[in-house]
Parts: structure tokens; C-alpha cells; sequence
């Protein structure tokens, strides 16, 4: 994406303001070199972000995101608002950009490997439900066992639930083998992003921190998980 914007040869402009929104984007601000009392906010991320700022996404569009997100790919958008003040003068959906790296070969293999040994595999996802589940189906992980448009702070909540909700496994498992499970509740495990999912990872009974390699090879999906349930 930056390099997209660098190629593009953008005026230079100094932010006055620059916010992270959690889970949806960000959000810069910027004075007009031209109009020194008009704002130029731009707002990157998702589709609840635009709702958030009243940006509007015609039909046509909506249908191309739609496409996109069946593809398995993530949607980024650009809006922007021109503002004096309080009073917005002019506001528009400016781009749209789709985001995907294909996934690893694998990746099938493993998720079948690991329910061999009767683990369920399952996938939290900050993604919208539509792209989140063809990813899923990509890599063999089923339709009920993914949670999808969970924002950052939600997913320890998420993990919590599993744990309470999800039925105790009675088949062997990695660390009782040739018994039975004599455990009230599943064993969960959750490999996420050493950045985005630092706070969650404490709250499973396992947590996986991916970094380095392993991390920039997922940094298409930053703020997806994976759960196994053991």
C-alpha cells in the first residue's frame, strides 16, 4: 500500500493529527496547503470505519468488495473529508484496495494433521465474516469454527467463551495418550501475532507467538488466530 501511495507522487503534507482506531484503521488529519482553514481527514481501513465517519459506499462498489472478499481477499478503503471547523464541506470514498497473499501450500495439511491427532482447529478473525470464511475453506477449517469481525480487545472475551462453552474432547490427546480426558472443559491453545495479539495470548491455557519469519509470513492477516482445542 505505501508503495502504491509513493508511485501515485502525493503532494507533501504535514499531519496535524494522526489516530490508530483499533480492529477498523486510521485516521490522519491534515491542513490544505491552499486553504489554510479547511482540514483534510483521510480515513484508511474497513467498511465500519467508513459507516463510522459517513462515508458512503455506492451499490456498484459494494458488489466489487463483495467479489473481493469471496476471493478470500481483505478490502482496505480510503475516505476522505474535507472539513472548516466543525462543517464538513465535501466527503467521498477515494480508493479501494483488496490485499492477499496466497496461502502457504501446507497450510491444508496441517489443519487435517492436527484433527487426525482429534484436535480441533478453529480461526478469530478481526476479517469480515465473508473473507474470513473463504480463507477458512482454503485451508480446511470449518464454517462453525470460525468467529469472524472480532475487534482486538473482543478476543480474549472470544477465548474465554471456548473455553467455557465448547464440549470436553474424549478422544486421546497429545498429553494424555491412551486415556481418556478426565478434564471439565477443552485444553486451547491460540498462535497469534506477537504485536496485535500480545494481551489475548496470555489467556488460553497455551499461547503461540508468532515473530520474525513466521510472523511476515501471516502479516497479511494481522489480526487473525488460530485455535486448537485439544
Amino acid at each position: 500500500m505505501v508503495s502504491f501511495a509513493d508511485s501515485q507522487r502525493p503532494p507533501a503534507l504535514a499531519a496535524s493529527a494522526a489516530d490508530e482506531i483499533p480492529g477498523k484503521g486510521m485516521k490522519g488529519s491534515f491542513p490544505l496547503i491552499h486553504q489554510p482553514s479547511s482540514i483534510l481527514d483521510v480515513i484508511v481501513g474497513n467498511e465500519a470505519l467508513m459507516l463510522d465517519h459517513e462515508i458512503t459506499i455506492s451499490s456498484a462498489n459494494v458488489a466489487i468488495l463483495t467479489a473481493w472478499k469471496r476471493d478470500a481477499k481483505s478490502v482496505v478503503l480510503a475516505g476522505t473529508r474535507v472539513r472548516e471547523g466543525a462543517r464538513d464541506i465535501e466527503k467521498a470514498l477515494s480508493m479501494m484496495l483488496a490485499v492477499a497473499v496466497p496461502v502457504r501450500p501446507e497450510a491444508k495439511e496441517v489443519m487435517q494433521a492436527l484433527r487426525n491427532r482429534g484436535i480441533s482447529v478453529g480461526m478469530i478473525s478481526g476479517d469480515n465474516p465473508t473473507t474470513a470464511h473463504a480463507v477458512g475453506k482454503k485451508v480446511g477449517i470449518s464454517l462453525e469454527n470460525i468467529i469472524a469481525g472480532v475487534l482486538p480487545e473482543q478476543k480474549a472475551e472470544k477465548i474465554r467463551y471456548l473455553q467455557k462453552t465448547m464440549p470436553t474432547p474424549s478422544k486421546r490427546r497429545w498429553f494424555n495418550w491412551g486415556k481418556e480426558s478426565k478434564r471439565s472443559r477443552p485444553f486451547v491453545a491460540m498462535v497469534g501475532d506477537v504485536i496485535n495479539d500480545s494481551p489475548t495470548l496470555t489467556v488460553p491455557d497455551v499461547g503461540i507467538a508468532l515473530s520474525g519469519p513466521a510472523r511476515r509470513s501471516q502479516s497479511h492477516r494481522q489480526n487473525s488466530s488460530l485455535y486448537p482445542l485439544a
